[in-house]
C-alpha cells in the first residue's frame, strides 16, 4: 500500500523531513520521494497555502506538471514497495491529494513552534520562501491586516499551517510523530512508524539512528545533529519577549501538541 510522509508544520525546517525521509527510505522494503511537488512541480511552491481541490487544480497546472503528477502517481501507486513522498506544501490540499491519492496513508511529523520559529528566523527561510507575500496573500485574503516583522511572520506561518492542517484532516486518519519524541525515544517512536506502515526495523534504520545524534555535521539540511540542538537550541536565540509571544498567540496549538 502506498505511504506519504506530509512534512512538518513549518514548511521550511526541512532538516526534520529530511531526516524522517531519510530513515523511512533506510528500509529496502521504502520507497520515498524527496519533495516531488514543490521540487519538480513550481506551482506548489508558488501558490503555497491557497487551497487546492479537483474542480479547481487545472486552474494553476502549466504544461507538463499534469503529465508529471500522472507519472508520480502512476509510479507510487504500481510499486511494490510502500511507496509514497515527502512534501512540505501540502497545507491547503490535503484533501485534494488524498483524493488525487487515493487509500494514501499520512504520516504528519509536527515540531515544537518555538523551534520552528527559531530556525525559521535563524537561516533566513522566511525570505527564502517569500514569506512577506505569501503569508501576507493568505492573511488579506481572509481580511487580515498586512505585517512585515520576520518574526511575526514565521509565527503566523506555523499558525495558518497548523490551522490549515486541523480543518483539512478533522475527519480522517494520520500518523502523527513529534520530532521531539523520535529525538528522546527514536526506537520506539521508529517502531511504531513502521508498525503504522506494517513493516519491520530494519538493521539499516537501526544504523542511522545509532549515528546520527553522536555529532553536528554538515549543513542546515543535515540529519546528523546533537539531541541537545534539537530539543533546545531555540532558548539560546529566542528571546524572553519572543518566547512568551509564541506561548500566548499558539497556546492553543501548543496545548493540542503537548508542548505545554
Amino acid at each position: 500500500s502506498p505511504g506519504l510522509i506530509c512534512s512538518s508544520i513549518p514548511f521550511n525546517t526541512s532538516n526534520s523531513s529530511n531526516f524522517l525521509c531519510r530513515l523511512l527510505k533506510a528500509n529496502k522494503d521504502v520507497r520515498c520521494l524527496n519533495e516531488p511537488l514543490s521540487q519538480h512541480m513550481g506551482v506548489f511552491e508558488e501558490y503555497d497555502l491557497v487551497e487546492f481541490n479537483n474542480e479547481n487544480i487545472d486552474e494553476f497546472l502549466r504544461g507538463n506538471e499534469k503529465h508529471f503528477l500522472e507519472q508520480m502517481k502512476e509510479y507510487i501507486c504500481e510499486s511494490p514497495n510502500v511507496s509514497g513522498f515527502k512534501d512540505t506544501c501540502l497545507y491547503g490540499k490535503m484533501n485534494w491529494m488524498l483524493e488525487e491519492f487515493e487509500g494514501i496513508k499520512v504520516i504528519h511529523l509536527v515540531r515544537n513552534p518555538l523551534a520552528v520559529v527559531n530556525s525559521c528566523l535563524r537561516n533566513n527561510m522566511w525570505k527564502h520562501w517569500n514569506y512577506e507575500y505569501v503569508i501576507n496573500r493568505y492573511r488579506q485574503n481572509n481580511g487580515l491586516n498586512v505585517i512585515n516583522d520576520p518574526f511575526e511572520l514565521c509565527l503566523e506561518s506555523w499558525k495558518i499551517r497548523s490551522q490549515l492542517y486541523a480543518k483539512e484532516m478533522s475527519e480522517k486518519k494520520a500518523f502523527e510523530i513529534r520530532l521531539e519524541d523520535l529525538t528522546m525515544d527514536p526506537y520506539g517512536e521508529l517502531k511504531k512508524l513502521m508498525n503504522y506502515l506494517e513493516l519491520d526495523v530494519s538493521p539499516e534504520q537501526i544504523r542511522i539512528l545509532n549515528e546520527c545524534y553522536k555529532q553536528k555535521k554538515g549543513k542546515e539540511y543535515s540529519i546528523y545533529r546533537k539531541k541537545e540542538d534539537v530539543l533546545t537550541d531555540w532558548k539560546k536565540y529566542l528571546n524572553n519577549n519572543q518566547i512568551e509571544i509564541v506561548k500566548e498567540k499558539l497556546s492553543k496549538e501548543i496545548n493540542n501538541y503537548g508542548y505545554n
